[in-house]
This record gives structure tokens, sequence and C-alpha cells, in this order.
């Protein structure tokens, strides 16, 4: 009998243990990253579903998955998101720096800015989207930034992208681009720096077309 009351007392006790406790957090999600197919689960590889809506990582080519460089079908994209980080950049230093004073930075403080521009923590939040039943590279300032899918970022993405952001100001007078944007605004930076036919590093949207104006906004 008393074997009988002890468990009783356990096993109530253990209830109201239970009812205190509280609830378990769901675990957090963790973005897929579509290169690690490790860690996609095994019955349904690179799909998402939210909302009810599936998306499916993108699919990529040889060279958007191992070239070192930005894939030629993606450069004007490349392109516009870096004219809209340094158009984003570099209006933003000058006008909180030396706009109100009426002057302009010195050449070697320019030079350090698009050093930092030209860097991977500038495109770590860039990737690529499959947008229009094609892969396009998503992030600030691109066409398929707004767009819903699955992006397959980090990677080799932002290094290819600061690559290319080297390139293009190597092509130009760092001080001359910065006087450019001071001067003209960023509304046309696009096009001073992605259809300029007379450059090659320079005219990475020559020719295709844009579902956007390539007005780079604030």
């Amino acid at each position: 009998m008393l074997l009988i009351i002890t468990g009783l007392l356990v096993v109530a006790k253990a209830e109201d243990m239970l009812e205190e406790a509280e609830p378990l957090e769901e675990p957090p999600t963790v973005p897929y990253d579509a290169e690690d197919e490790d860690e996609m689960p095994e019955d349904r590889p690179g799909e998402q579903v939210l909302n009810s809506v599936k998306w499916s990582a993108p699919n990529l080519s040889d060279e958007e998955q191992h070239s070192t460089r930005l894939p030629t079908s993606l450069k004007c994209d490349g392109c516009t998101a870096i004219a809209y980080q340094i158009g984003l950049i570099v209006s933003s230093y000058h006008k909180h720096k030396y706009d109100k004073k009426g002057k302009m930075a010195p050449e070697s403080e320019v030079i350090e800015l698009f050093e930092k521009i030209c860097s991977k923590p500038t495109f770590d939040n860039y990737g690529l989207k499959t947008y229009n039943g094609e892969n396009r590279l998503s992030g600030p300032g691109t066409d398929a930034v707004d767009e819903p899918g699955m992006m397959q970022g980090g990677g080799r993405w932002p290094y290819r992208l600061f690559s290319m952001c080297g390139e293009i100001v190597g092509e130009l007078d760092e001080y001359e681009l910065y006087q450019y944007i001071t001067e003209n605004g960023i509304e046309d930076l696009k096009s001073y720096l992605c259809d300029n036919t007379e450059i090659t590093e320079l005219n990475s949207c020559a020719g295709v077309p844009n579902t956007r104006t390539g007005k780079v906004e604030l």
C-alpha cells in the first residue's frame, strides 16, 4: 500500500512540473545556402515552402558555380548593383561631411573611400535568384531585389562583385568619379558606369533590356 501511495505522489508531482514548465520555443529557421546541398532535406532538395508557395533554389550553370569572375550573363546586374552602392555611399559621404561646408573631399580621402566601397562587406547582401524564368543577381538596387523567391547568397558572389567593382573604378579616376557624382547627382550614374560603349569595362549593360528605369534611388 505504501509503494502505491508513493508512486501516485511521484506521478502527481511530475504532472505538476509539466504544467508549470514553459513551452519549448521552435528552433529558428536557418536560411539555406544553395551551395551547401548537404543542409537540404533529402526528400525535397533545393526547395523552400513559405505561405503555401514553393520556390526552388536557382539551378547554377558551371560558370555560375565555379567561375572566379561574375558570369557574362550577370554582368549588367552586377554593374547595376555596383553603381547603386557607389552612388549611395559617395553621395551620402559628401552630403554629411563636405556639402554643408561648400568643400570637396581631399583626393587621398576619396581614394580610401572607394577602396572601402569595392570590398566584400559592401556586397554581402547579394546573391542569385530565379526571376522571370532566368537567373538574376538580387540585392539592393537590382531588378530582382523585391521579387519573391529563394536567393542563393554568400559563397563567391560578394567576391565576384567587389572584384568587378575594382575593375570599373580602375578604368576611371576616383576623384573624377567623385566630382561627377557631386556635380550631376546619381540619377544617370548607372548609364555612366554601365552603358559606356567606348570603354569595355563600362559597357556591361549596353544593349541589355532593363525592366527598371536604370535610375539609382536612395
